[in-house]
């Protein structure tokens, strides 16, 4: 049986549309998904194939979607303490991990019990993931602080012997502060606990990281604040969002002989085409999506350097080809 893809994209300024799935082969729009509100940065996740979760900007709720329904879901109300920064599933969809201000929430879904509450970052958290086993939790923020979760500790506590100020606390499997400015995005691999984790940061630097271990293995130093950061599945292509818009790529399969490498115009590929920062990437191997933050995705081809496509969806031009679909 064919698997289809569809990209599933938020914006920021549209007030018609909270988010929006498209069919990027052809270019059209299959759902909107309507009242939920402005979607927070990395506050877009999937539970499983039916639903969509999202935080809202600035207001302490999240939205649930049914994935063929473009109406926020009646029944299910989820309100928070505060407003969501970040939030992330894991893989077998069990847990949900939310950033809220400088505290880590994690919550089992299928019952809605919170099962922890940490705080080890000094500034708001701006991003969260978890490894592909779901084994580790990942967590960054604006202090330029990368802080590595168990899982199994933060939903299993069994230490009686802590002070009653630490009661509920979990000691991270590490902590890095290489980052002199805040982490603006992170990515882990998929190879569990063998797998590599880059993070990206306004001081201009990306970092790539032993899950395990935690061992600094190669920074890169690049001219312009980075934003965003994505490998291929294999950990030899490196790519990072540029806050000009561009997007750079480095090869890791001949890595510099030492840790920290200054990246040049001819030490790695330049994609052109945005002239705002990048805040998302995704990768699929042949292709790569990059979210403008002005309401422009565009697809490009990661061998050939060339734009394949551009998706505009600006507000007022989806409503009415949406509308025009259903007349007919």
């Amino acid at each position: 049986m064919d698997v289809k893809e569809y990209l599933l994209t938020s914006s920021q300024h549209s007030q018609q549309f909270s988010a929006c799935l498209w069919d990027y082969n052809t270019l059209n729009v299959m759902k909107l998904y309507r009242n939920g509100g402005t979607i927070s940065s990395n506050c877009l996740e999937m539970i499983g194939d039916e639903y969509i979760l999202t935080g809202e900007v600035a207001k302490p709720l999240l939205h649930v979607w049914l994935l063929n329904n473009q109406d926020v879901s009646k029944n299910v109300r989820l309100i928070l303490p505060e407003p969501a920064t970040c939030l992330a599933v894991c893989p077998k969809q069990v847990y949900l991990a939310v950033g809220m201000t400088c505290k880590l929430y994690i919550w089992h879904i299928s019952s809605g019990k919170l099962l922890s509450v940490q705080q080890k970052n000094y500034q708001p958290i701006t991003c969260i993931k978890f490894s592909s086993d779901g084994a580790f939790v990942l967590v960054g923020g604006q202090d330029g602080m990368l802080v590595v979760y168990n899982l199994c500790d933060l939903i299993a506590l069994s230490n009686n012997y802590l002070a009653q100020t630490d009661i509920g606390q979990v000691e991270p499997v590490y902590v890095k502060n290489d980052h002199s400015l805040p982490i603006t995005n992170l990515h882990v691999g998929s190879f569990g606990k063998k797998s590599r984790l880059a993070t990206v940061s306004t001081d201009q630097t990306c970092r790539l990281y032993n899950l395990l271990t935690g061992e600094n293995l190669l920074t890169l130093v690049f001219d312009e604040p980075l934003t965003s950061v994505v490998f291929d599945a294999c950990c030899w292509q490196l790519y990072v969002g540029c806050a000009s818009g561009i997007m750079r790529a480095f090869n890791l399969q001949q890595p510099p002989r030492t840790v920290t490498h200054h990246i040049t115009k001819k030490s790695s590929l330049t994609f052109e085409g945005h002239t705002k920062k990048d805040i998302e990437l995704s990768d699929d191997e042949n292709s790569i999506e990059k979210e403008k933050e002005r309401d422009k995705i565009r697809e490009e081809n990661t061998r050939l350097r060339v734009i394949n496509k551009q998706l505009y969806n600006a507000a007022l031009e989806i409503r009415k080809k949406y509308s025009n679909n259903l007349r007919e």
